[in-house]
């Protein structure tokens, strides 16, 4: 445990100085402007009481009490914004000293005023994302708390204070020096000037993307917070299983991989040409057949040789029903290559990845390749059979399907991903991971191998990755966005009340870019949102298609979605089944204004974006 203290607090030292505390600093520089010389402790004693307290408890206090998630943040807006105005405007600051004068003879006002507005802090302060504050996050979402969850949170926080609280001190001395003292009030002024420009910043939601656009200059020093020994610590806090391969572990098995498609290709660029990340994606699926790389045994045998062997291969454990097999197990499948794809059916990352592993099973399966596709539900509808089973037909998926509605071969393998492929040998050991899309060639390059190893020879002498357009994103697009106030972000306009049905007003004005809102009655659920009476969403994106997980929930009839693209009607989608749609596709590179105009009962889950159509 003292381990794990000594990398939250280095994790918190490393937060402190990252891009994500930006939009706090105004407000640091301009709350240690006043008051005695203690008020910079007060303000970052204020920060570290309410970051640990609500990083921890607020989903779950807000969610006994029926309050809106974003309560305890306006909240502190508000506090922000007044403490702001009590700076530009002095005679404010002498009522806002009142109620801390009445507590006793001496003064408290500016140092009790001062944790009011390190309260607030705690609240506002939004930490860059990584290992330790994600687990504190899964902590807190599933209510697991303990005295080592309290104890890891306090310490992040108190090494965010650890650099912060020099910076408050030093900003008061600097102002207390001769050459400054006279102009102090002026400079008080425009430091509140400075806070009011900051509260507007939050109020509008800015603040995430001006840490999101600054380069992570912190990346290189974040090594500790990803070090093995870290993972071991916090599996141990979260209460989750080892995996056998983590990401840097699969990034360097991967850059041995993209050595051995060079070498196939005879020194050319077969991984830029086919991978979709270090070149353009088309250029995977524009190139003809009798280009192909030719495969050589010997390579494939020297790859198999060259791999890591990362342990025997946990088996299905939880698996409530099959598709397209009887019940397997890893046992019975030794001697086979096997390939387990970690998927769920309406993400649009696995869908994308889809007609590889078709195209895969078609080729290999007669030369000892087993593909599994272990299905583990992102919501709650993808935990039904008999939607699964829709969508493995619609996906003309032929090769065994496992259902895992409960993680249990999930969190047996420790996976973190939708999708994450695992390759498996003759023996069982796992060899090669891939999390995520992309590296088709080199992923059927390791297939190739291990069957190589196996004693099959591969079907054919190219790769059926070069015949399938590789459709992994390679621009900037806006984030995938769920409608549901459990992991609700970028929303802007009516305030979101939980679990009751409610109207909603859509703000004025065009949207800013990635944010969403909602208009006419609806139901905001934890991972949903149920459409009433004129119910309308609308989003401003940047894809060149936008895709959304929808339902037509309990209606006997289908329900309907008019999409309207920059103020025209460009179709209206019929939804029949729980399912990712296609919006729109083929639009421009740029900026879109996008209405969604729903009838009763349908229900919306996620917004997710991309540059063509997936195939399924």
């Amino acid at each position: 445990m003292g381990t794990l203290l000594g990398i939250a607090f280095v994790a918190g030292l490393v937060t402190a100085i990252s891009p994500c505390v930006l939009p706090v600093l105004p407000i640091i520089f301009a709350a240690s402007a006043t008051g005695s010389r203690t008020r910079p402790y007060a303000v970052i004693a204020g920060l570290i009481v309410s970051f640990t307290a609500f990083t921890l408890a607020a989903t779950a206090l807000l969610g006994a009490l029926g309050l809106p998630n974003d309560l305890l943040r306006n909240i502190a807006i508000a506090v922000v914004l007044v403490m702001a105005l009590a700076l530009v405007f002095p005679f404010l600051g002498t009522y806002l000293e009142r109620p801390f004068q009445a507590l006793g003879r001496r003064r408290y006002g500016r140092n009790g005023g001062g944790f009011a507005l390190g309260l607030s802090l705690g609240l506002l302060f939004t930490p860059c994302a990584g290992p330790i504050i994600a687990a504190v996050s899964l902590v807190a979402a599933t209510q697991q708390f303990s005295v080592e969850s309290v104890l890891v949170t306090l310490v992040y926080a108190l090494g965010v204070a650890a650099v912060l609280l020099p910076v408050a001190i030093a900003t008061q001395r600097g102002l207390s020096l001769p050459r400054f003292r006279e102009r102090a009030p002026y400079i008080r002024q425009a430091l509140g000037v400075l806070m009011v420009g900051a509260a507007v910043v939050l109020v509008l939601d800015l603040d995430t993307r001006l840490a999101a656009n600054v380069p992570g200059y912190t990346r290189s020093l974040q090594g500790l917070e990803e070090s093995a020994v870290a993972a071991s610590e916090i599996r141990e806090l979260t209460d989750s299983e080892e995996g056998l391969i983590d990401v840097e572990e699969s990034e360097a098995a991967q850059s041995l991989v993209e050595g051995a498609a060079d070498a196939e290709a005879g020194g050319a660029t077969t991984g830029e040409a086919t991978t979709g990340e270090t070149g353009d994606a088309s250029t995977a699926g524009d190139t003809p057949a009798e280009a192909a790389p030719e495969v050589g045994e010997s390579v494939e045998l020297a790859l198999a040789a060259s791999l890591e062997r990362y342990g025997q291969a946990p088996d299905f454990r939880a698996i409530e029903s099959w598709i397209n097999s009887e019940p397997l197990t890893l046992a019975e499948l030794r001697g086979k290559v096997v390939l387990i794809d970690f998927w769920t059916y309406s993400c649009i990352n696995c869908i994308r990845t889809l007609p590889h592993l078709r195209s895969w099973h078609e080729k290999y399966a007669d030369d000892g390749l087993v593909i599994v596709g272990v299905h583990t539900p992102e919501f709650a509808f993808e935990r039904e059979l008999s939607n699964v089973e829709d969508a493995v037909r619609d996906f003309e998926i032929e090769y065994p399907v496992a259902l895992d509605p409960d993680f249990g071969t999930w969190r047996a393998w420790g996976n973190r991903f939708w999708p994450a492929k695992y390759f498996i040998d003759r023996e069982g050991q796992v060899r090669f991971a891939h999390f995520g899309e992309g590296q088709y060639t080199e992923s059927e390059l390791v297939i190739r191998a291990l069957l190589a190893d196996a004693g099959s020879t591969p079907s054919g002498d190219t790769l059926a990755s070069t015949e399938i357009e590789d459709l992994t994103p390679t621009r900037q697009q806006s984030p995938e966005t769920y409608i549901g106030h459990l992991r609700v972000e970028n929303y802007v306009g009516s305030e979101l009340q939980n679990d009751v049905v409610n109207t909603y007003e859509l703000p004025e004005g065009e949207l800013s870019d990635n944010m969403w809102a909602l208009g006419g009655t609806w139901t905001v659920e934890g991972e949903r949102s149920i459409a009433g009476e004129a119910a309308v969403l609308q989003m401003r994106f940047l894809a060149e298609a936008a895709h959304l997980v929808i339902g037509p929930g309990d209606a006997a009839e289908p329900g309907t979605v008019d999409v309207l693209i920059n103020g025209e009607l460009v179709k209206t989608v019929s939804v029949d089944g729980f399912r990712l749609y296609a919006l729109a596709e083929g639009l421009p590179y740029e900026f879109h204004e996008l209405e969604l105009q729903f009838s009763p009962g349908v229900e919306v889950y996620a917004f997710t974006f991309g540059e063509t159509r997936p195939s399924g």
